[in-house]
């Protein structure tokens, strides 16, 4: 059987079962043995509640946004805010759940406590993987405002279907963990076998690796881009609600919590890597704190980005996208009407503006006047 389980670690795995791998020497190791395990389960107490507390907090929030402005809300990042609130959220609640079944597996029938293991693991696995990709377009938001702010405005439900399917791509990821899960005693195990290893290593490459090095490269590109020549046009200013100075130290604490989050990320998923490879973690000599250490990190993750998502203050980030798409909009029709070349659109938009002081335009109307303003060169 699988000694340890990469999802779950609570009072199992590593802890229930790590007398059958680690040799205590004498009664003082002993000691210091039970002492690891009862602070390992302290800080995860800690986590679990602070967690989920600053989860439900970013969910209501994202309530409050979605009754504002549903719009914004559908076609910006509030619905990545709420979608990774509530994959944390989950993934917290699994480590709880886990922590209370394998307290009382005695008691449990042992079909329930399988099927309850099931569940779990792969709640938490999928929670995980969405909790990655939503990291992942709200990076992809930034960027595209970022380099290609009049295509953010065109944006219409991108984010949402975007979320959507992530999800569904998770939970078919994922399925194989309701197959292979197995509950032993005091923990969930898996089966090491060639599909296993191939499980281990495709969840990895596409829970991890992929979103990981995506995520890196657009908020450096974002970091080190030249703000101040990316929006040297006053017509594009009015896309971004905030000073580049501003802007910029924004950018910047965003790109240190990446990093943190992947330094979160990154020995738990070594340790996958390694179980891929069909090493061994006990015979490797990896030393047991280390083991702990690799998933005390990989579930403080799911409390840090609630802290990460409080801090990214999305209402005071960006205008509403209605609202810079129609005066992106209103800047188009200056610009032509400021070009004597173009003597029909000034006739229509002078006899467009008799028929009403307000012009109500179609949300990409700012788009369809791209081709009419010649090349790019002229105006960027």
């Amino acid at each position: 059987m699988y000694p340890r389980s990469s999802a779950f670690s609570l009072l199992s795995p590593v802890i229930s079962n790590s007398t059958a791998h680690v040799v205590v020497a004498d009664d003082e190791d002993e000691v210091t043995f039970d002492n690891v395990k009862l602070a390992v389960c302290i800080w995860y107490g800690i986590i679990i509640c602070i967690g989920s507390g600053m989860n439900v907090y970013v969910l209501y929030r994202t309530k409050r946004l979605h009754r504002r402005d549903p719009e914004q809300f559908r076609n910006g990042i509030g619905i990545c805010l709420c979608f990774m609130a509530s994959a944390n959220f989950v993934a917290l609640l699994a480590l709880l759940m886990h922590s209370v079944i394998t307290i009382a597996s005695d008691s449990l029938p042992e079909i329930v406590y399988d099927a309850l293991c099931k569940i779990m693991m792969f709640a938490s696995h999928t929670a995980y993987t969405q909790s990655m990709w939503c990291w992942f377009f709200m990076s992809a938001l930034r960027f595209i405002a970022t380099q290609r702010p009049l295509q953010y405005t065109t944006l219409w439900r991108l984010p949402y279907l975007a979320l959507s399917a992530a999800f569904v791509g998770a939970m078919i990821e994922n399925a194989y963990l309701l197959i292979s899960v197995s509950g032993g005693k005091y923990t969930c195990e898996i089966t090491t076998t060639m599909s296993s290893r191939v499980y281990w290593s495709f969840h990895v490459v596409i829970s991890f690796v992929t979103p990981a090095l995506l995520i890196l490269y657009m908020d450096i590109s974002v970091l080190f881009c030249s703000i101040t020549k990316t929006f040297g046009d006053p017509m594009l200013q009015i896309v971004i609600n905030r000073p580049c100075g501003e802007k910029k130290k924004l950018i910047r604490r965003f790109v240190v919590i990446t990093v943190s989050c992947l330094c979160f990320n990154a020995p738990e998923n070594l340790i996958r890597i390694l179980v891929a490879s069909g090493q061994d973690i006990m015979k490797l000599g990896v030393p047991y704190g280390l083991l702990q250490l690799s998933q005390i990190l990989y579930y403080t993750q799911f409390a840090f980005n609630a802290f990460y998502l409080t801090t990214f203050v999305y209402e005071k980030s960006l205008m509403s996208k209605t609202n810079s798409s129609r005066q992106l909009s209103i800047s188009f029709r200056q610009r032509l009407e400021e070009n004597g070349h173009l003597l029909r659109e000034r006739a229509n938009t002078v006899s467009y503006r008799a028929t009403s002081s307000m012009p109500t335009l179609v949300r990409n109307s700012s788009c369809c006047a791209l081709d009419q303003l010649g090349p790019q060169k002229h105006w960027l």
